[in-house]
């Protein structure tokens, strides 16, 4: 998966400061996204991005920061 998606990972390791072997993607669900974020924080990152692809950002952002409890 993660070859799949590297030329839409490529260079954000770059302007967030971390090598690209740090550069993770979830998608899924709002539910889904969420478990995978806490995973990452489980794991230990300490800051988590959310770049939102697709038809109304907005409202898949706000989805997946209620799925946080957020």
């Amino acid at each position: 998966m993660a070859r799949t998606l590297h030329p839409h990972t490529e260079g954000h390791g770059d302007w967030l400061g971390r090598p690209q072997d740090q550069v993770f993607t979830v998608s899924g669900t709002a539910s889904e996204a969420a478990g995978d974020i806490g995973a990452l924080s489980t794991a230990g990152a300490d800051t988590v991005v959310l770049r939102i692809v697709g038809a109304e950002p907005l409202s898949q952002l706000e989805s997946v920061l209620r799925a946080l409890g957020r």
